[in-house]
């Protein structure tokens, strides 16, 4: 069914609004998590002692005891908590994926259990017990009540944090090794943390013991004790009716939206949702139970939650500016929008264009494997040339024989330079560099480099192979490479425990292409100038001729780089 195009305006003032609140969420939650991140260093510390912890929480508290970070953090707390609630009260309904829920549901819970520990620690400072600060505290809160509401707190602030950091990550597509470390430090600083809490506690309760500290130290005075208990209860009260103003605000918008009737989305198969007016499709799926694939979280940050859009275009605002660049990018046919950026105001039919996993299996954590990530990568073809005749003048089993050492030699060459063999299709290999790496420019000049030793890797080995079967072929193998490198989406693809590493995008297609023009320029690679100069290479230190092609999505002609036999030889050393 073809679709009537979409307007697509470049801009406007709501675009900009929601992407400046998300930053400030994002800024203000780093901030926070910083600071969070300080005290449970400090915490580990105690491992080592109490004076060690002491001078470890003297260096994580100084930024935050003076201008400006003294009134940094309580705004951005403030801020923080602010964005949250008025999240919460965009929200058109409260189905959610369970990681979502449990980041909300700490979010509430947080300030509440803040107030005791803010409060207590403050009232504590606030007089001269003749003991280093963190001793007072620790004694202060080395009680069974006082270190069971501890562990909640830190259990509570660091997952909220790491959730959202990992939401974050994976949002800009983050790599093998950013994801690595932050399941790392998720599990290793707060357990560090915990160990040196308990450690320290005990130094400080045999202190007490001994006689060598007061053991009125784990209480506060009579009046200061009520003064936090009073500043305590008001916090809570405050954060409170916060929560309840929102949610309070929600039903009246509920109220008032009946007036307007329901919004009506129609899914395959003739399945509805009905929803309050201004809520998202992707909302709407959620709040039916409609699968529908949204790796980032419906934020906007990917396209995986697109869909077709078959009936009801006039009931459709125009695509925002994000929106607009996002369905550019990945070149959508008219009447393709966002899921998670399309507001219907009447009636629309839609249809997701990608198919959510099955119920009852468990969706993979792993980007690679649930909707890829985009990255810049080297992509290398390679093909044997002839070999529609070598294959008509031998018995099928030959061939499998000769494309098994052929699939040795090549994807010994690829892994041997740094890269990943992926694909083997008739007697084409496609390989992949760089994907296990960062973003930055140089993981990807560390690709092209890969790729080009690659190159003279297989034609080293290709040599070896040729001589070995020089008897039973009659004539060499002759084979053409094409490398390119730039944007693709990478992930693990396949069916159930079959999946296999894989690029999908223009920059894969224009590899392919080179290599195809290896026969054209009868030589044996072809490699584009992105290539060339992410590595550092000079076209007149490999004997090439210069070239330019036409690739879809480019306003300029593509350089490329026709590189005879002997210079390619010079690339595997």
């Amino acid at each position: 069914m073809t679709s009537p195009s979409l307007p697509l305006p470049q801009g406007r003032p709501q675009s900009r609004r929601n992407r400046l609140v998300r930053r400030l969420r994002a800024i203000t939650g780093a901030i926070m998590l910083v600071f969070v991140t300080g005290h449970l260093i400090a915490h580990a510390s105690g491992l080592f002692g109490i004076g060690v912890a002491q001078k470890v929480l003297d260096v994580t508290m100084a930024p935050w005891t003076v201008p400006p970070g003294s009134l940094l953090l309580p705004a951005a707390f403030l801020l923080h908590a602010s964005l949250g609630l008025r999240a919460l009260y965009l929200r058109r309904s409260l189905r959610m994926p369970p990681t979502e829920a449990l980041q909300l549901a700490l979010g509430l819970l947080l300030p509440m259990l803040l107030a005791a520990h803010i409060t207590g620690v403050d009232a504590a400072l606030s007089v001269d017990a003749g003991v280093d600060s963190y001793t007072r505290i620790m004694a202060l809160l080395w009680t069974p009540t006082g270190a069971l509401r501890q562990f909640v707190l830190l259990g509570v602030v660091w997952l909220h944090g790491m959730i959202g950091l990992g939401f974050w990550l994976k949002g800009r597509g983050a790599g093998a090794g950013w994801i690595a470390a932050w399941r790392i430090g998720a599990w290793a600083l707060p357990l560090a943390a915990l160990l040196g809490f308990l450690d320290a506690g005990r130094s400080v309760a045999g202190l007490v013991k001994l006689g060598l500290l007061s053991p009125t130290l784990s209480a506060l005075p009579a009046d200061l004790h009520a003064r936090a208990q009073a500043n305590e209860f008001a916090m809570i009260a405050n954060w409170t009716f916060a929560i309840f103003a929102t949610f309070a605000a929600r039903g009246l918008r509920h109220l008032i939206s009946l007036r307007h009737g329901r919004v009506v989305v129609t899914y395959p198969g003739g399945r509805t949702v009905r929803m309050l007016p201004g809520g998202s499709v992707l909302e709407a799926s959620r709040l039916g139970n409609v699968p529908h694939v949204a790796v980032c979280g419906g934020r906007g940050r990917c396209s995986t939650c697109r869909v077709e859009i078959v009936r009801g275009l006039e009931n459709l605002p125009p695509a925002d500016a994000e929106e607009s660049a996002l369905l550019s990018r990945i070149r959508a046919p008219a009447g393709v929008r966002l899921a998670c950026r399309l507001h219907p105001t009447g009636p629309v039919t839609v249809h997701p264009l990608l198919k959510a996993q099955g119920r009852g299996r468990r969706p993979s954590e792993d980007p690679m494997v649930h909707g890829g990530r985009e990255k810049r990568v080297a992509i290398l073809f390679t093909d044997i040339r002839g070999s529609t005749a070598i294959a008509e003048q031998r018995p099928p089993y030959d061939i499998m024989f000769l494309l098994e050492r052929y699939f040795e030699t090549i994807g010994g060459a690829v892994e041997a330079a740094g890269g990943t063999p992926n694909a083997f299709v008739g007697d084409e290999v496609m390989a992949i560099f760089g994907a296990d790496g960062g973003d930055g420019p140089e993981d990807f000049a560390a690709a092209a480099t890969q790729a080009l030793h690659a190159a003279g890797e297989i034609a080293r080995r290709l040599e070896v192979l040729n001589r070995s079967l020089v008897r039973d072929l009659g004539q060499p193998l002759r084979i053409g490479i094409g490398i390119h490198g730039g944007p693709a989406v990478v992930g693990r693809l396949g069916y159930g425990e079959t999946r296999m590493l894989t690029a999908v995008g223009d920059t894969v297609h224009v590899a392919r292409r080179l290599e195809e023009l290896t026969k054209a320029h009868a030589c044996l690679l072809v490699v584009s100038d992105d290539i060339l100069q992410a590595a550092g290479r000079a076209p007149a230190t490999l004997d090439a001729s210069c070239h330019e092609i036409t690739v879809r999505g480019r306003v300029e002609p593509l350089a490329v780089h026709a590189v005879p036999a002997e210079a390619v030889h010079r690339l595997g050393g």
